[in-house]
């Protein structure tokens, strides 16, 4: 089980086609370990971002641009921690 503290952040900029808890993984690797995607990410229901938690071992606030390549393009995708007070608790995935 990894250590560290869990967060969620807010994953802007995902292409449609990619959606999915594979490319999750990819773009969270670098700071933390997907735990679990928020029910309006897994179902479609919210497009506009990402929500998925995800153990990481810094105790810097995440804020980060991340760069993932699909086929030909390059997609610059920005993840972002919430704060305590912006989490979505509706739909937060229990």
């Amino acid at each position: 089980r990894a250590r560290g503290r869990r967060v969620w952040v807010r994953i802007f900029g995902v292409p449609l086609h990619v959606w999915g808890d594979e490319c999750f993984k990819k773009v969270v690797w670098g700071f933390g370990n997907l735990v679990k995607l928020d029910e309006l990410t897994k179902n479609l229901q919210r497009l506009e971002f990402a929500r998925v938690q995800v153990v990481t071992s810094t105790w810097d606030t995440i804020d980060e641009t991340v760069d993932i390549r699909v086929g030909n393009d390059l997609f610059v995708l920005k993840v972002t921690e919430e704060k305590w007070t912006e989490g979505v608790f509706a739909g937060d995935g229990g």
